[in-house]
């Protein structure tokens, strides 16, 4: 079933724009109960039973936050392999011993804490991926490799946190990403936004918003090296902001709740760490 609204605003050309709020429901149901990643969280807050954490932090309570993950050093030292790697880089290249390292870093600060509040567990790492991006022309942004610039939710498991760790801080190339909070992200899934098809996402949600009734004020995180914007990308909308000179350089973690610590996880899951695609999620209940 389609929802159909007949305004300006949705219409591309002379075709109307089709929103479906029935898709966000099968891709909820797909991938947290197909894949068990709803049996596999609750299991996992089983084990955990963790007592009170305190007040909510932002991951937790919005659903995004600007977090600092790695020294200035470390990011210094990974974007000086990228480019030796001719621009790109794989969990592959690193040895394993580089790789506890740089988790250990990572998780032994102010992280460990927000994704411990948000999962209300423990965590593991199921991927990383490292990338550049540089200034683009206009006409990228409606092409395919220019749509993550438009706002979208990424197809994942509700229980999953996403981090773009800034390898390069934002006076480098003055990139961004803007978020929505999780409750306004709810009110425009109703309307059947959130995973509409590539070709109907837009840069501008205002009059879509007006149509129906949603306030919504977008919130931009703009990291320095070594931050991250970490976020829960299946629950809030959210679009990037291409650099304007320079060159961002990100490393992307994907990670999701898990029964003993990310050490134990690592060990476990390593080889598939080092060879999934960011976004290939494993069937794991």
């Amino acid at each position: 079933m389609s929802v159909r609204a007949a305004t300006a605003f949705e219409r591309c050309g002379d075709e109307a724009l089709e929103y479906d709020p029935l898709a966000a429901e099968a891709i909820t149901f797909r991938y947290d109960i197909e894949l068990g990643y709803k049996r596999h969280h609750l299991a996992c807050m089983d084990k955990a039973r963790r007592g009170d954490l305190g007040a909510l932090d932002p991951l937790s309570r919005n659903g995004f936050a600007r977090i600092p993950v790695l020294s200035a050093a470390t990011s210094a030292t990974l974007v000086d392999r990228i480019d030796q790697g001719g621009g790109a880089l794989s969990p592959k290249d690193l040895s394993r011993a580089e790789v506890d390292t740089l988790f250990e870093e990572m998780f032994a600060g102010p992280l460990d804490t927000a994704l411990r509040r948000f999962f209300n567990c423990l965590y593991g790492v199921l991927f990383v991926d490292f990338s550049v991006s540089t200034p683009v022309t206009d006409d990228v942004l409606t092409r395919p490799e220019g749509l993550s610039f438009n706002w979208h939710c990424d197809v994942a498991p509700t229980p999953y946190v996403k981090l773009l760790v800034y390898l390069t801080g934002r006076d480098e190339h003055d990139g961004a990403t803007e978020f929505l909070d999780m409750a306004t992200t709810a009110h425009f899934r109703r309307a059947g936004y959130v995973y509409c098809p590539r070709p109907q996402r837009v840069a501008d949600l205002t009059e879509l918003a007006r149509l129906h009734g949603i306030g919504f004020v977008p919130e931009r995180l703009s990291p320095e090296r070594g931050e991250a914007a970490a976020f829960s990308p299946g629950q809030v909308l959210h679009k990037g902001i291409p650099p304007t000179h320079g060159k961002r350089v990100l490393m992307s973690v994907g990670i999701i709740p898990a029964p003993a610590d990310w050490r134990a996880f690592l060990a476990s899951n390593y080889g598939y760490m080092c060879n999934a695609e960011i976004g290939q999620f494993p069937q794991v209940a």
